[in-house]
């Protein structure tokens, strides 16, 4: 076989190569299906903590503040990105036998930081508040966000008018969450 002969069989068989590989590469594509469900109890729940609040010391003509925080719990396993509010509302103070102030007294405050437990805290806001008898908002996940677990601890501050006769004065905090901001 002389050298042109040579050129011609070496490059016929080139093509042939190619195109084979060229046809492997024309179908390197697959398509994978995966379905997705919803898991978890499909449920939005909150909670609240307090901590100890300090004494307050009151005379005839002085208020005095009590401070202690609260920490707020939120957990959305609804997966369907809604959003939602929390809100708290408060009772009057109370002691047995002594005389009782309004739930104003309580004043919750926050940087505003959010604390994702699970979940990404964008849209997630925390406020502060001055508590009274009717829900007040003081955590909100606008919609589209939400989805997951979020704290937030919110420090405390009751202001106790002056001349309340001494004793242990209770609020009763009442937590509640609607769907959508």
């Amino acid at each position: 076989m002389n050298f042109k002969s040579k050129l011609v069989s070496v490059f016929g068989a080139g093509i042939i190569a190619l195109s084979m590989v060229g046809g492997v590469a024309a179908n390197n594509q697959v398509d994978v299906n995966v379905e997705v469900i919803k898991g978890g109890s499909g449920t939005l729940t909150y909670s609240l903590s307090a901590g100890t609040f300090s004494t307050a010391t009151t005379s005839l003509t002085n208020t005095a503040t009590s401070e202690g925080t609260l920490t707020l719990n939120v957990l959305d396993e609804r997966f369907n990105f809604e959003g939602w509010t929390i809100t708290m509302s408060a009772t009057e103070f109370t002691s047995p036998g002594k005389q009782s102030f309004g739930p104003e007294a309580l004043q919750v405050s926050t940087d505003g930081t959010v604390q994702p437990v699970r979940g990404d805290a964008k849209g997630v806001t925390a406020s502060g508040a001055t508590m009274s008898t009717q829900g007040t908002p003081v955590m909100k996940a606008e919609r589209g966000t939400g989805s997951g677990e979020y704290q937030m601890v919110y420090k405390g501050k009751v202001t106790v008018p002056a001349n309340t006769q001494a004793g242990t004065y209770t609020t009763t905090i009442t937590v509640n969450g609607t769907s959508a901001p």
